[in-house]
């Protein structure tokens, strides 16, 4: 008499296929995501900063509290700030609102007429005589360039 019955199951090498397959889907995912969060990451922060200069620009135009409104970029300590005064050395620091930077974004090439790292707008006409351009950068390669003409208009690009 012959023995028909035969054992079903799973092999060992077919289980290593399955996780490794697994394994390589799931690092090509990570990669995709982390690339897609960091583009993200460098966005948002380019439109926050725009978002911050334009309600410094509207704050002065406005007269609010009778004072100018601008903002200083701080790459070393990698933020920004809304403030109100003359400069940012000379500010009423009470009006202060500072940003953080997410951890995968920098600021890079601050250039502004006149040098330093703010912008300050004048009272009424809203424009300024530190315009120019800063970029917004993620260490995936992803940047974004900010500029503030002399009228005080803002564009991202």
């Amino acid at each position: 008499m012959e023995n028909t019955s035969q054992k079903a199951g799973i092999t060992m090498l077919e289980i290593i296929v399955v996780v490794t397959v697994i394994v390589i889907i799931a690092a090509g995912t990570f990669s995709i995501f982390s690339s897609f969060m960091a583009n993200t990451y460098v966005d948002d922060t380019a439109q926050e900063i725009v978002y911050t200069l334009r309600k410094a620009n509207t704050n002065t135009i406005a007269r609010y509290y009778d004072l100018r409104w601008g903002v200083y970029f701080d790459d070393t300590a990698k933020s920004f700030t809304l403030f109100a005064g003359e400069s940012y050395a000379a500010r009423n620091a009470q009006h202060d609102v500072a940003t953080n930077l997410p951890a995968s974004v920098t600021l890079s090439q601050i250039s502004f007429n006149g040098g330093g790292k703010e912008v300050v707008f004048r009272k009424i006409a809203g424009d300024t005589t530190r315009y120019g351009s800063l970029k917004v950068q993620s260490t995936g390669g992803r940047e974004r360039t900010i500029t503030i003409n002399q009228l005080g208009q803002i564009e991202i690009n």
